[in-house]
């Protein structure tokens, strides 16, 4: 529809439309279970299939039907521990076969990478060496379908869809990061990997 979506801090979500020059709010609201389930959004992901699902802060995952405007809150129960409203959510992303890959941030309590199977609704916790993946901020997926995670504090890391093995940037590359807080990647049409850090800048790697 050519409308802008926007996740503000603590106003929760914000859609403009430029043809009519007007703003349309969605917010939390404890009495609604179909609300916005934060008012903190931190990442928007429309889907293959047209479905938006929407990353908060203290909110989890949320999916949002364009047709009904309504929200549902998506939950995760990892060894006993349900996920729900208590954790953060600061990247998502669509690999080519339409799973969805969660990052969450913030707090050590957080299940760290999910892999979830939209259709089915099986869920998974990716483990790097039986430790969850702390912060990761952006994923993006290269020419060879794998996977690449921006974390904050740990640097970036590649993982095999398909065998959930994790390399380090330097198993990578044989380079050094020059900072291991990273907030944000991107491919360009080139195929070069621009790399976003804390205090470092940004980096282009070939």
């Amino acid at each position: 529809e050519g409308c802008l979506w926007i996740g503000t801090l603590v106003e929760g979500l914000l859609i403009f439309d430029p043809k009519t020059e007007t703003f349309r709010q969605y917010q939390y609201d404890h009495k609604d279970p179909k609300s916005l389930s934060s008012r903190s959004v931190t990442t928007i992901v429309r889907d293959r299939s047209d479905i938006v699902w929407i990353g908060t802060v203290d909110g989890g995952l949320s999916k949002h039907d364009l047709k009904k405007k309504k929200f549902q809150l998506f939950t995760f129960d990892f060894d006993g521990h349900l996920y729900q409203n208590h954790n953060d959510i600061g990247s998502i992303y669509e690999d080519r076969k339409g799973i969805l890959w969660l990052g969450t941030i913030g707090k050590k309590t957080d299940p760290g990478l999910i892999r979830f199977n939209r259709r089915t609704g099986e869920y998974r916790r990716v483990m790097s060496h039986e430790s969850p993946l702390p912060n990761v901020y952006s994923i993006q997926e290269d020419k060879e379908h794998q996977l690449l995670l921006a974390t904050y504090g740990d640097g970036l890391f590649r993982l095999n869809p398909r065998t959930l093995k994790f390399q380090t940037f330097l198993q990578m590359t044989g380079h050094i990061l020059p900072e291991e807080f990273v907030r944000t990647l991107y491919f360009d049409n080139s195929g070069a990997l621009w790399i976003g850090t804390r205090t470092q800048g940004v980096y282009r790697f070939d």
